[in-house]
């Protein structure tokens, strides 16, 4: 993957595929068993724990789907607290903070608790407290997933719109086409694997291949559960080795018929 300054970078993927896991080794949450992973041409495989402290609170923006504010704490200080952490005195901090509100929009709701905030709102604080640190690099987890259509919407707009203005990169996690659309690339990841880096304009053809291959191995599975139970049945395999190899087949069945739902095919 290769992801340049200013661009916006969706990524799709059944669930299990490493989407997150791919943000998580970018983001320096977890190493990389193979490869290297370099950000403003520094390469981060090699940092002392140290090191990556420094590279995650300084290089990266984190905005999660669950938004991760600290629930006892006003808008304000949720946003404050990553530049304190950086060191930034309390007066300048709180001055970036309320600059970053009037970026996201939300100057009148700085003094309330995300309690108080929809959910929406908590996502722009969220995004907020992401930009704090005047990151070059922001990883986005789903950041609308547990928001209504019009919403997820809004708040992708805003995204878009500060990365544009500010120059910083996105990579954005997402399984909702219309959010991918509005990226400048969109990498498909399988198994671990990214197989595929489309524009949008081509999402559709991708999308139709994607779901005639999910329905092509729900078929494959079921053949397979049905040859191991004649299996079983004929003495062929024993009870315990059935119930393991029946289980994990069961389970990715669930798996990839979940996915096909969610893409409106079930």
């Amino acid at each position: 993957m290769v992801a340049n300054e200013g661009e916006f970078i969706a990524v799709m993927g059944p669930s299990g595929s490493g989407k997150s896991t791919l943000l998580n080794v970018i983001g320096g949450m977890d190493i990389p068993t193979a490869g290297t992973v370099t950000v403003d041409n520094v390469t981060i495989n090699d940092m002392s724990e140290s090191s990556l402290d420094d590279y995650r609170l300084n290089k990266i923006g984190f905005v999660f789907q669950s938004y991760n504010l600290i629930p006892s704490l006003t808008a304000i200080r949720n946003v404050e607290l990553p530049l304190l952490a950086a060191g930034v005195r309390p007066r300048q901090a709180h001055e970036r903070a309320v600059e970053l509100f009037q970026v996201v929009g939300l100057e009148n709701r700085m003094s309330h608790r995300p309690s108080d905030l929809s959910q929406g709102e908590q996502q722009r604080v969220a995004i907020a407290t992401a930009l704090a640190n005047n990151p070059s690099l922001i990883l986005a987890d789903e950041p609308t997933g547990n928001l209504d259509s019009k919403t997820a919407e809004s708040v992708v707009n805003y995204i878009q719109s500060i990365i544009r203005e500010h120059k910083k990169t996105l990579i954005l996690v997402t399984h909702d086409s219309s959010i991918a659309r509005k990226a400048d690339w969109i990498h498909i990841i399988r198994d671990g694997v990214i197989v595929s880096r489309i524009r949008p304009s081509d999402l559709d053809s991708a999308v139709s291949s994607y779901d005639e291959f999910l329905s092509v191995r729900i078929d494959q599975i079921n053949d397979e559960i049905q040859l191991i139970d004649a299996k079983v049945k004929q003495g062929d395999i024993d009870g315990s080795q059935y119930m393991e190899l029946r289980g994990v087949l069961v389970k990715t069945l669930e798996v990839l018929q979940s996915e096909l739902a969610k893409r409106g095919h079930i």
